[in-house]
């Protein structure tokens, strides 16, 4: 169940967390990066998510700009589709 649900719009870097739940990195809109515990900085853009577990350090960041909505819960339920480009 989802604990916390919300959006942003920022423009730099976020620092480092370890987040209390696991959590859903959905961008909305524009580009950015994240990057897990191995510290390889995966490009982001709108349509496209990054999934982080219980206690994972993680960072993520934008030069030009995004829009993502933050799904954070315990034990979520996430289903993924799969969609050949």
């Amino acid at each position: 169940m989802p604990g916390v649900l919300s959006q942003t719009h920022w423009r730099r870097r976020i620092g480092s967390s370890s987040g209390c739940w696991e959590q859903v990195f959905l961008v909305l809109e524009g580009e950015g990066w994240v990057e897990g515990e191995t510290g390889e900085r995966i490009v982001i853009q709108a349509g496209e998510a990054a999934f982080w577990m219980d206690g994972e350090n993680h960072r993520s960041g934008s030069e030009h700009g995004l829009t993502a909505m933050l799904i954070e819960g315990s034990e979520l339920d996430i289903r993924l589709s799969l969609h050949a480009k």
